[in-house]
């Protein structure tokens, strides 16, 4: 077992108009989510009150985690998938590739282009299943690629001079594009070949973005809102806040529909990040958000990567800045809004993604290998 405190801070929720309204002291809760679309809970959900998104325990079980080393050395993993073919796929950020392996561990690796302008690391870096393949994007954003379950892979898009910054997958089977570094806009990229670009809100310059359940792409904005923007061009704003957690890291859905979101403060050079925060934003636009973490020091626990898992949880990683150390994996269930954390010991979640075997499956750019915990683990 490892202790770690996890302290609980003040919960916030926010209406539609976008009020701040503090609800409680340090309840461990953040608002009914899906029990309050579903007709559970109070009525004061609907408009704002706390719910019942409880994280109580204060000794944190460490998970059995296995690794598997990258054959190539210092390849920097990033982003992780499920393909289509039920292997496991991965970004190779330093070494221009784009990593396969599958649930017995067995790994190929497929080097491709590239052709970046600018400096950096300028490998791939994320990485979505859309339709029967994996797409991605590389070359500091210039490159969108699609790769087939046999490596062979495609140019989507590219544009030196208008990078991408994220993307998610769309309901054709391609991909939204992220574009906030010089124009503000997203681009659907179809497996046909069509492109068709849309003006966007402000998207935040390390805006995350995924697909909601009704094919609309949903990214945050600089003005703390989420937004949607469906293939008819049509956007709406949900205004959000979870300061001092003042950068959304990640979206994704539960499945009845409702938006789920992790945020903190990314910090400087002098000052750690900290302040993690998960929210939601019901379908009647209210927003409500619980500060999770350790803030002494400036310290406190980073989530993101969130996404959805095959039991209908949604599971988050969490890392740490400042000298609290502590790295893991987190779970939501959307039903009794219970948060459930648990630790991974000395490995660091960069991203997470679900086998075809149940399995929760991590990349680890620091250690540079790829971890697997096995669905027996995943009760905590």
């Amino acid at each position: 077992m490892l202790a770690v405190a996890l302290v609980l801070l003040p919960t916030f929720s926010t209406g539609a108009a976008g009020s701040v309204t503090r609800t409680g002291g340090s309840s461990s809760s953040i608002g009914h989510g899906d029990a309050a679309e579903s007709g559970a809970g109070t009525t004061g959900a609907r408009t704002g009150a706390t719910g019942v998104l409880a994280v109580s325990t204060p000794a944190l079980r460490t998970l059995k985690v296995r690794t598997f080393p990258v054959p190539t050395a210092s390849s920097g993993p990033a982003g992780i998938a499920a393909g289509p073919d039920g292997a496991l796929w991965f970004a190779e950020q330093r070494t221009n590739k784009i990593g396969r392996i599958t649930t017995k561990g067995k790994f190929t690796e497929y080097r491709i282009p590239n052709n970046a302008i600018g400096t950096g690391n300028s490998g791939p870096t994320y990485i979505v299943r859309s339709g029967t393949g994996v797409w991605f994007l590389t070359d500091l954003g210039q490159s969108a690629y699609r790769m087939t379950p046999n490596g062979k892979y495609k140019l989507y898009y590219r544009q030196e001079s208008y990078p991408a910054s994220n993307l998610a997958p769309s309901r054709s089977g391609g991909v939204w594009l992220m574009m906030n570094l010089v124009n503000d806009a997203l681009i659907l990229l179809n497996p046909n070949g069509t492109v068709k670009t849309y003006p966007a809100t402000d998207p935040d310059i390390l805006s995350a973005i995924a697909l909601a359940p009704g094919g609309a792409a949903w990214y945050n904005d600089e003005g703390n809102s989420l937004n949607s923007l469906n293939a008819a061009g049509q956007e709406r704003s949900y205004p959000v806040s979870a300061e001092p957690a003042d950068q959304i890291s990640s979206i994704a859905f539960s499945r009845s529909g409702t938006a789920y979101y992790t945020a903190f403060s990314p910090g400087t050079n002098l000052v750690p990040s900290c302040c993690g925060a998960v929210g939601f934003v019901t379908r009647s636009g209210t927003s409500h958000f619980t500060q999770i973490g350790v803030r002494t020091n400036g310290e406190g626990f980073l989530p993101h990567s969130l996404i959805l898992g095959p039991g209908g949880n949604l599971w988050f990683a969490i890392s740490s800045d400042g000298a609290l150390s502590f790295n893991g994996i987190a779970r939501i269930n959307p039903s009794t809004q219970k948060l459930t954390v648990a630790s991974t010991g000395g490995y660091v979640p960069t991203a997470i993604a679900f086998g075809k075997d149940g399995a929760l499956w991590f990349t680890d750019s620091i250690h540079n290998l790829i971890a697997r915990i096995p669905s027996s683990e995943l009760s905590f």
